[in-house]
């Protein structure tokens, strides 16, 4: 509705949790002295990053559906709801790579109640598929999450989420499936069923686009046919949120001696290619012994990035410097990942 879907997170109000959490067994994954992606993640890691899009792209599924303040603090008597709410429902999918998609939810609650309490809560969500009946889902509103679980939290606003399994479940989320909505009022359970026909990725307008430039794409890049050169790119976040790339690329100049260039621009939510003015430097000397002030940056020219999938990148450069003793040329190249960072898995 009208609310900004960037201001998520301030859009769901804590509330006791309908159930508690498990405790993590000793052996579990989480708990070893390693980073490492959720193993147990029903879509690609970096499929998503926070915030979620809140634009529906592709198919999407519409209904309605009515929410209470399930916990009874709403003026409610003997654990009964005493506030209730219907709210548009929007379901749909994001492309990822490898045909895979991930299913988005978004509750849009009507413009003259947002940012009001008492407000209701997110349902608790169950699947449906192929024989198995009633899969407990979560609801997350970050992604890549390992326990995150909004369910029992109450809306403030719009929000989106993303659906996941159980620590310890499985589900196919690709395949067809039906989404049940559960919230009980007046001691029985309001059930609403959406029905998510399977993914089409042929059909999908963004399973052919490049993936979006995020933290999963930091890593060592180079040509296989050419080993012996190389480019360090970095996807950094500042303080404030806004995100920034940094590349350097190890060289050589006309003389055969090696060459580097650097360059750092922001980087938008979303955003799938970017370009990156690139800047050499004069006047340095080996292991710190020069002057900083007396470095010289000066522009080389562009560099242009894109990931088309998570192990290949698409190199284009064009030097715009009229420096005589400074290497020159345009291009496009064609190079592969040969390191990651741990923890942020590209697949």
């Amino acid at each position: 509705m009208a609310r900004s879907f960037a201001v998520a997170t301030c859009l769901l109000l804590a509330a006791p949790l309908l159930h508690a959490f498990p405790a993590i067994p000793a052996s579990d994954p989480v708990t070893a002295s390693v980073v490492r992606a959720n193993p147990n993640r029903a879509y690609a890691p970096s499929c998503l990053s926070y915030p979620l899009p809140v634009a529906v792209r592709g198919a999407a599924q519409n209904s309605q559906k009515v929410l209470a303040d399930v916990d009874g603090n709403a003026s409610g008597a003997n654990g009964n709801p005493g506030y209730t709410e219907s709210l548009n429902l929007t379901v749909w999918r994001v492309a990822c790579t490898g045909g895979t998609a991930a299913v988005l939810v978004r509750y849009d609650r009507a413009t003259a109640f947002e940012g009001r309490v008492p407000a209701a809560d997110i349902p608790g969500a169950y699947g449906t598929q192929a024989g198995r009946s009633n899969v407990p889902l979560r609801q997350s509103l970050e992604p890549n999450a390992y326990w995150s679980d909004t369910t029992g939290y109450s809306i403030l606003g719009d929000a989106v989420l993303v659906l996941d399994v159980l620590p310890v479940g499985s589900f196919d989320f690709n395949a067809a499936f039906t989404l049940s909505l559960d919230t009980v009022i007046g001691g029985s359970t309001n059930r609403t069923n959406i029905q998510v026909p399977a993914y089409n990725a042929a059909a999908h307008p963004d399973s052919g686009l490049a993936l979006e430039i995020n933290g999963y794409l930091t890593g060592s890049w180079y040509d296989p046919a050419r080993s012996g050169e190389g480019i360090l790119f970095e996807v950094g976040e500042r303080a404030d949120g806004s995100r920034f790339v940094f590349f350097s690329w190890f060289t050589y100049d006309q003389d055969g001696d090696p060459y580097w260039l650097v360059g750092t621009t922001n980087v938008a939510v979303g955003a799938r290619t970017i370009t990156v003015p690139a800047l050499y430097f004069d006047d340095g000397g080996f292991a710190g012994a020069f002057d900083p002030a007396g470095l010289e940056n000066k522009p080389w020219g562009s560099v242009t990035f894109t990931f088309p999938t998570c192990n290949s990148l698409t190199l284009q450069f064009a030097s715009t410097h009229a420096d005589n003793d400074t290497p020159v040329g345009s291009g496009t190249r064609t190079w592969s990942r040969l390191s990651g960072v741990n923890g942020f898995l590209c697949q």
